[in-house]
């Protein structure tokens, strides 16, 4: 079994890094969110492994809700909001950055390129994380998925 702490890379070494295609592998976690109808906010948890970086999210809306419809979501970890995604749900798509008419992603990008860390080092470094869906009317038919992708920080070099 493959676990975050292998630091998994692909390609191949070469007596210079320039010369080395050795990189680091993507890697991600997926969310599904279906609109049940009023503003209760929806909050699901995950983990990211210790020193995840370069954070990256991405849309998909499989079935739209009404026109009126704007939900948001929200990815947090560490206390710091990292991406908030807004303005979005009337129309099926994908979206990773702000598309007109779309939905609208802002990034807090010092924390996106490196996701804090938690105050308490108990759980062996790794990073807890929440998603709030905030759904913002009645509809029920909104179906949104979220996939957040991140690499992990190479220390062998700090």
């Amino acid at each position: 079994m493959t676990r975050y702490s292998d630091n998994i890379l692909s390609g191949f070494q070469a007596a210079t890094s320039a010369a080395s295609s050795q990189s680091f592998v993507r890697l991600g976690k997926t969310h599904n969110f279906t609109a049940v109808g009023g503003t209760t906010p929806i909050t699901q948890t995950g983990t990211l492994p210790p020193n995840a970086q370069n954070l990256l999210t991405t849309l998909y809306i499989t079935n739209a809700a009404s026109a009126t419809t704007s939900d948001k979501i929200t990815v947090s970890a560490g206390g710091t909001n990292l991406v908030v995604i807004d303005q979005f749900g009337s129309a099926v798509g994908i979206g990773s950055a702000t598309t007109t008419s779309f939905a609208r992603f802002t990034y807090t990008a010092s924390a996106c390129a490196l996701v804090p860390a938690p105050a308490s080092t108990n759980n062996g470094g790794e990073i807890p994380y929440s998603v709030t869906f905030l759904p913002v009317s009645a509809d029920k038919v909104g179906t949104y998925q979220l996939h957040i992708s991140f690499n992990r920080k190479d220390t062998t070099f700090d």
